[in-house]
């Protein structure tokens, strides 16, 4: 038998709290109306018919000839190779919603996704013209190389949550079009043109993004590059802003592109320079091009650049996230460095993450400072070890720790709370540092610590190595500390 005192001496380790992401909802709807889209062999569809759930149409461009302010185009898992436009109008308060499968709703409308097309069945694509407040989630649309994806022309009032968009190039908003987003996308190449205003770009992976003379413009928080010009602002697009991305000027496997190929971070004309805001961004310093074109200069640093252009005061130019996740010593400066304050800034990032404090690197964003840059929330940071006492959370001579004092008997566990106690904190315990003794013991034995429902009875075939090795060997009469460290669960550690 004996006895064991335990001292948290050194500290814990902790880590962000994770939130739950947020849910986009399309606002208001007058009408509760909904028209169904499925073109399966066994839906009985038909596009002269209502579009119920019982007989919904074959085509979605059936359902957009159909739809008026206040309805839902819910579309099945499935394929669509057809072209479509949308040229009715929603309200401000009824918008025309077209979605793809969403949980919640019936099979074969709650899973999968609904392409407009793929890579072998190209479609004509999805056009929006002269319409207003409409609405595009959960889809995915696919053309050939020389035909637009999505074309939004002089409209205004539309967006794009969580689509995916493949086509030459993916989206492009033109022809005086106003108040036009995607957020939440994976798009090939964007481009905005024609006199268009006030378009927003946020939290979105693309290819490239060109502006040109389209003034107003916001490109936010978006993942960009990948052997293509991240960036082009040309023409006048006065008031612009570009904060907050990350921009890859290297292939997807971390190399240099192929001779000839554009990999200039981000280039701005001379005529797109008045009005625009740009900083926070992360320009991938491997390609071996210059990270900067600014109006004809080339600048392959950022103090070079900020020098010369008054911009970029808080961007950097190094190797950029794919790096910094894999290789501790790569630089971290995009991790909770974002500036929050940027508008169109999102609440969760591509995948729904809210922002994540990782403690191994400063906070040096505005607002919480925690925002990462780019379209994507780092979940990998590190641990904070961050002393707490020494303090005492177990005592056997005392009855610190357990409800009454006596000495451990054989083959006897404690299971033992350290969150939440002698100030511990009680939320983003990872593990704990401690100091274990066994003093007076009566005879030879052994002491293992655990996180807390471990399996110790698993057949032996099935025991982690771990759990053949002890944390304590004492002989009988003597007193041994040792110091351990354990991954926390539910709160608790096991000895």
């Amino acid at each position: 038998m004996s006895r064991i005192r335990t001292t948290l001496a050194v500290g814990v380790t902790l880590l962000g709290t994770v939130g739950l992401p947020a849910v986009a909802t399309s606002g208001a709807q007058a009408a509760a109306t909904t028209l169904y889209v499925n073109n399966s062999a066994n839906a009985a569809c038909a596009d002269d018919g209502a579009g119920t759930q019982a007989q919904p149409y074959c085509t979605v461009a059936a359902a957009a000839a159909a739809a008026r302010p206040g309805q839902t185009v819910q579309i099945a898992d499935g394929i669509y190779v057809e072209p479509v436009t949308v040229d009715h109008s929603g309200t401000a308060g009824a918008p025309i919603t077209f979605r793809g499968p969403t949980p919640g709703q019936p099979a074969p409308y709650n899973s999968g996704w609904a392409y407009l097309g793929t890579s072998d069945k190209p479609s004509g694509g999805l056009t929006v013209k002269g319409a207003q407040y409409v609405r595009f989630e959960l889809l995915k649309v696919t053309t050939g190389p020389q035909a637009a994806a999505v074309v939004v022309d002089g409209s205004r009032d539309v967006s794009f949550s969580e689509v995916g968009l493949a086509g030459g190039p993916a989206l492009r908003i033109t022809n005086g079009s106003e108040r036009v987003s995607a957020v939440r996308s994976g798009l090939s190449d964007i481009t905005v043109d024609g006199g268009s205003t006030g378009t927003l770009l946020s939290t979105n992976t693309a290819g490239s993004v060109r502006v040109d003379g389209a003034p107003g413009t916001v490109v936010v928080s978006n993942t960009l590059g990948d052997c293509s010009k991240g960036l082009v602002l040309t023409g006048a697009s006065a008031g612009t802003t570009v904060e907050n991305n990350v921009i890859n000027t290297v292939n997807e496997r971390g190399d240099r592109c192929d001779a000839g190929t554009p990999a200039v971070g981000i280039t701005v004309d001379r005529s797109a320079t008045a009005g625009l805001k740009l900083d926070y961004n992360v320009v991938d310093s491997r390609s071996g091009s210059p990270a900067y074109d600014w109006a004809g200069t080339g600048y392959t640093d950022r103090a070079a650049f900020t020098a010369a252009s008054g911009q970029g005061a808080h961007d950097f130019v190094e190797p950029t996230s794919k790096d910094a996740r894999n290789r501790p010593d790569a630089p971290k400066h995009q991790f909770d460095s974002a500036d929050e304050n940027a508008p169109g800034m999102l609440t969760v990032d591509l995948k729904g993450n809210t922002a994540q404090d990782d403690p191994t690197v400063p906070n040096t964003g505005t607002g919480r400072g925690i925002r990462d840059r780019g379209a994507y929330e780092d979940r990998t940071g590190g641990s904070a070890y961050t002393p707490v006492g020494p303090v005492r959370l177990l005592d056997t001579r005392e009855a610190i720790g357990v409800p009454q004092a006596r000495a451990v008997a054989p083959g006897g566990t404690i299971n033992l709370p350290v969150t939440g106690v002698a100030g511990v904190p009680a939320d983003g315990v990872t593990a704990v540092t401690m100091t274990v003794t066994a003093t007076e013991p009566t005879r030879d034995g052994d002491l293992a610590v655990r996180p807390f429902g471990y399996a110790w009875s698993s057949p032996s075939s099935m025991i982690d190595e771990r759990a053949t090795t002890s944390t304590l060997n004492w002989v009988a009469g003597r007193t041994v500390p040792n110091q351990v460290t354990v991954p926390v669960k539910d709160g608790k550690v096991s000895f």
